[in-house]
């Protein structure tokens, strides 16, 4: 019989920076297929909802005041698999990599954090945004470009890494949400009436349907969440996520 040693203690502190440099190193990826009876040999491309998302929001910020403020390039499009196949539930979630501030360290429950930092391509990433598939994709085209829209709007104008704030109780929406919402439409009139690049603006006017018959699955990053990691001794826990039900 074995002698029974205590185990060596696991290290639990996650590294305090993450880099990624495409392609050769590019953040880790999550495919989502399509049920189809077509032979693999027939097998259609998969849809790169990242990229395609990347390119809509560069388009947004260059032809949209709101959004002037806003580096696509320090930002990072994640997807990720929704539990259950319904319309209800979260459709899409940012989360800051940045205290409230942009300060890049803060303190929780009597704790000193600092937040994990990530780099793609040599530029730090601010801001963490997933979007749940397939749900996101089952939403209206209206849906969907407003739930992005109100995605980016939670930026900080200072685009420092932290949150948009509002005075009151609502500090993410103000103090009405349906208000927050309507500004969200405003904004997308003004975009759809006005110039705009169409090859980044058309993949997002389909349907589920039309994703089937031109694709075999969707596929996108699904970089890790960025986590606080304490500055005296403990574990590490998740970095604040913002959620919304949109």
């Amino acid at each position: 019989m074995r002698p029974k040693y205590p185990m060596a203690p696991k290290l639990t502190t996650p590294p305090f920076t993450i880099s990624w440099v495409r392609p050769r190193l590019a953040p880790p990826r999550i495919v989502l297929r399509f049920a189809t009876k077509i032979p693999p040999r027939l097998a259609l491309p998969t849809w790169d909802m990242s990229l395609a998302l990347e390119r809509l929001c560069h388009d947004f910020c260059s032809r949209c005041p709101e959004f002037f403020h806003i580096d696509p390039a320090r930002l990072v499009f994640n997807l990720v698999r929704n539990r259950k196949r319904t319309l209800h539930g979260l459709q899409a979630r940012i989360t800051p990599m940045r205290f409230e501030g942009g300060l890049l360290t803060g303190v929780r429950r009597q704790r000193n954090f600092q937040i994990q930092r990530f780099f793609l391509d040599g530029r730090e990433i601010l801001y963490h945004l997933a979007f749940c598939v397939p749900r996101f994709l089952m939403l209206s085209p209206r849906e969907r470009f407003i739930t992005i829209l109100h995605e980016l709007f939670h930026i900080d104008p200072s685009f420092h890494g932290g949150l948009r704030r509002f005075a009151g109780a609502c500090p993410h929406h103000g103090p009405s949400k349906r208000d927050f919402d309507l500004k969200m439409a405003e904004i997308l009139d003004r975009y759809q009436n006005g110039e705009k690049d169409e090859g980044a603006y058309q993949p997002f006017l389909s349907n589920m349907t039309d994703y089937r018959q031109s694709f075999s699955g969707v596929e996108g990053w699904c970089a890790p969440k960025p986590r606080l990691i304490p500055l005296d001794l403990g574990r590490a826990e998740i970095a604040e996520d913002f959620y919304d039900q949109t």
